[in-house]
């Protein structure tokens, strides 16, 4: 890996670290293996918040996903839909565009598609679940402690069969009314609850605390 440092170098960073900062239990969990040395009661963990512009908008048809991430998978997955895609539906591409953009065609999107791979938290699939979609796909890893049914199905890496199947269950459920529903809305709600601005400013001001009494 190349870090712009050493693997000596960081090495010593995170051992003579006194307080280290996760943002996900994947993440905690990684830091013990890689440097089993470190002590466990040094690696506090927080929970990010998510933008306020990721949020429900009128509902469309519309399936997106972000292409850059595992494209030879989303190619592949794309075509497996072919049969399972209805007609009034469509399948929109993420890519090269600012932000703004980007949340906007996740607030029209009744699902998405998740290519997370190997990352200590996968941002894109918690936006696109508070966006109001029903998210579909890989975890990342880090992603795991968050994917919850009925707004988050999670699928195993390259398991592309069971992807599209799942896929084309979660069409049948929005078309039957699953974004209206009650348990769906809570599981929305709880998701911006806990990763919302309020509960990461909490954590960081615990953070601070634990910082000053380190020094």
């Amino acid at each position: 890996m190349n870090w712009g440092h050493s693997a000596a170098e960081v090495k010593e960073v995170y051992e003579n670290a006194n307080l280290i900062l996760s943002i996900s239990k994947d993440t905690t969990s990684m830091i013990s293996t890689v440097y089993p040395t470190v002590d466990k009661k040094k690696v506090i963990r927080v929970f990010p918040h998510v933008d306020d512009g990721f949020f429900p908008g009128k509902k469309e048809k519309i399936i997106s996903y972000m292409p850059r991430k595992l494209p030879v998978h989303s190619k592949r997955l794309k075509f497996y839909l072919t049969e399972y895609l209805p007609a009034d539906w469509s399948v929109v591409p993420i890519e090269n565009m600012v932000a703004s953009k980007a949340a906007d065609i996740l607030s029209r999107s009744s699902i998405f598609l998740s290519f997370c791979d190997l990352e200590g938290f996968g941002l894109p699939p918690l936006e696109a679940a508070l966006s109001g979609a029903v998210v579909v796909g890989y975890t990342g890893q880090g992603a795991r402690e968050y994917f919850k049914k009925p707004n988050l199905i999670a699928v195993q890496n390259g398991d592309l069969k069971n992807f599209t199947l799942k896929t084309a269950d979660a069409i049948k459920a929005v078309d039957a009314g699953l974004l209206d529903t009650e348990e769906f809305q809570k599981g929305r709600a709880l998701l911006a609850e806990k990763y919302g601005r309020e509960n990461e400013r909490r954590q960081l001001e615990a953070f601070v605390k634990r910082v000053e009494m380190t020094f």
